[in-house]
Parts: structure tokens; C-alpha cells; sequence
């Protein structure tokens, strides 16, 4: 959205202006590389220090071996490559990367889910953070629905208590907090869990 227009509104009106943008489609991955791979990015802009290692499951059996921690996200179910025990084996996501021992760790769908976070680098529209703990509405992902979150303010940092589990929070990835449509702040998700 722009201002109080909604991303239909915009569109109507860039069609109206004769604008190329109204009928391109929304990027939901990387828009700024010219093929819209950031794998041939990292791999081109970091040759040799993206490096191959284990996928490993719960019990630390290795079950695969990836391209590069890099090239993986929390929640990623696509293009692992794992070892498994037939069509019938349950479907295994992403649910933790060590960059320090280059290890990429998948579990079933319940591995996924979290009931809270911190979050650093905290930034709030008011300039100053709350004096205590405040109810918010948290979106994670652009594309989420807002969850319902107790939000307690530590300083530069926050932890956001969710009312309800969240699936594949990833560090690094924004967490905004609101007061129904209005922003309050948000940081990005703190890699170490709380």
C-alpha cells in the first residue's frame, strides 16, 4: 500500500497512467538479480566460500548433503535432495542452519513451529521504546497474517511472545509490531533462540 491506497487501487491507477508495473506480477523471491536466482548470485559473488555439507535430522543422522547453508531457508521443504525411505516418507523442512559447523538440520512440520522470539535492533515509530511489555498485533512475513503477540521491550532488543505457535520464524527476517493498522516498530529476528 501507499498512503491509505491498496495495493488494487495503485494497480487500477498505474493501468489508468498507461504504467508497465500495473500488469507485472509481485515478486515473492528476489527481485533485484537479473534471473531472479540469489543461489546464482551467492554462489557468482562468494565462489569458494559457499561450501557443500551435511543435512542432518533430529537424532543427527545425516540424510543429505546440501550446496551451502546459504542456499537455504527455515521452512525450505524444496530441493533438498534427502535420502529417504521410499515415496511414503514423510515430507522434512528446514529447521535449523549452523553457518559455523556449515550443517543444515530438517524435521517434520511440527519442528517448525515456535511460540516466541527475540528480536534486535529494534527500531519503533515513537523514537523510544515502550516503557513496559504491550499487546501487538506481529507480522513475520509479508505474505503471513498478523498473530497476536505480548511484545516486552529490552532495551535495543524485544522478546515477542506469540499467543498462538508460529511456523518457520527465521532469523534475520522482520518482525513488525501494530496497534490494529497503525506501526509501533519492529527489528529482524535474533538468530540464538530465547
Amino acid at each position: 500500500p501507499i498512503g491509505d491506497w491498496s495495493k488494487t487501487r495503485v494497480r487500477e491507477h498505474a493501468a489508468a497512467l498507461g504504467l508497465v508495473t500495473a500488469l507485472k506480477p509481485e515478486s515473492q523471491d528476489i527481485c533485484f538479480v537479473a534471473d531472479g536466482s540469489y543461489r546464482s548470485l551467492l554462489k557468482d559473488r562468494f565462489d569458494g566460500r559457499v561450501r557443500r555439507g551435511p543435512i542432518v535430522d533430529e537424532s543427527g543422522a545425516v540424510v543429505g548433503e546440501h550446496d551451502g547453508v546459504a542456499m537455504y531457508t527455515i521452512g525450505q521443504r524444496s530441493g533438498l535432495r534427502l535420502q529417504t525411505a521410499g515415496p511414503a516418507a514423510a515430507p522434512r523442512y528446514v529447521s535449523g542452519i549452523d553457518a559455523t559447523s556449515n550443517t543444515v538440520r530438517v524435521g517434520g512440520p511440527e519442528r517448525l513451529l515456535r511460540s516466541s522470539c527475540r528480536v534486535e535492533d529494534v527500531r519503533y515509530v515513537a523514537g523510544r521504546s515502550p516503557s513496559g511489555p504491550f499487546k501487538a498485533k506481529v507480522k513475520v512475513r509479508s505474505h503471513a497474517p498478523e498473530a497476536e503477540a505480548l511484545v516486552t521491550p529490552l532495551g535495543d532488543r524485544a522478546r515477542i511472545d506469540f499467543d498462538q505457535p508460529q511456523r518457520a520464524l527465521a532469523p534475520g527476517q522482520a518482525a513488525v509490531f501494530y496497534d490494529d493498522d497503525r506501526l509501533i516498530g519492529g527489528g529482524p529476528i535474533a538468530a540464538d533462540d530465547v
